[in-house]
């Protein structure tokens, strides 16, 4: 029926469920072997602990902005909230959300690739971006805000090119699109663009 959306059409679609699970354990194997040698450093880069900061004060009670400040949209640190009650509260588990937020952007750039050209083309899309998003920089390796805005932003990107465009999966595309642009600034750009 068009315009009804079915949660099979929101995950990239492999050839099979095999598949998708194995190229999603290849991209999170991946991005744990680039960036576990980091999980125990104490800082890398101030603004991780500046995050991890607001998101505590979150945690704590605290609404954005009172207790602790940054200059920085309200769902980062409601999205390190959220790494801190799954992952607990630590400098490692915060670099493991880190290190999953890489994998999945990893995975789907793979399905946007898979889509638009072949396989080859989003396997090499995927591992590409897995090793940009980790060894670029040298504070890559701690879990930024880029690393944490690219996953709304790429599966809102995949929902509107991997199926046909509907009312409701581009209302679900632009709300995921604009929670990336409420975790980086700077991303309305690209949302407008789109």
């Amino acid at each position: 029926m068009p315009g009804k959306l079915s949660f099979r059409c929101m995950v990239p679609s492999f050839a099979s469920k095999k598949t998708e699970l194995q190229t999603a354990l290849v991209f999170i194997v991946l991005s744990l072997f680039l960036r576990l040698p980091y999980f125990f450093r104490d800082v890398i880069n101030w603004d991780e602990s500046t995050f991890t900061l607001l998101g505590q004060s979150i945690l704590n009670g605290h609404l954005p902005y009172t207790s602790s400040w940054d200059q920085k949209p309200p769902l980062l640190g409601a999205s390190f909230s959220l790494f801190i009650i799954i992952f607990g509260k630590s400098v490692a588990s915060i670099r493991l959300a880190g290190a999953l937020c890489v994998a999945l952007t990893s995975w789907l750039t793979c399905a946007i690739g898979r889509s638009l050209r072949d396989d080859l083309f989003g396997v090499v899309s995927g591992i590409l971006t897995c090793l940009c998003l980790s060894l670029v920089e040298k504070s890559a390796s701690a879990t930024m805000s880029e690393h944490v805005a690219l996953v709304p932003l790429m599966f809102g990107l995949f929902i509107l090119i991997d199926a046909p465009r509907s009312s409701l999966r581009v209302f679900i595309a632009a709300f995921l699109m604009s929670a990336a642009a409420m975790m980086r600034t700077n991303l309305a750009f690209v949302v407008i663009s789109l």
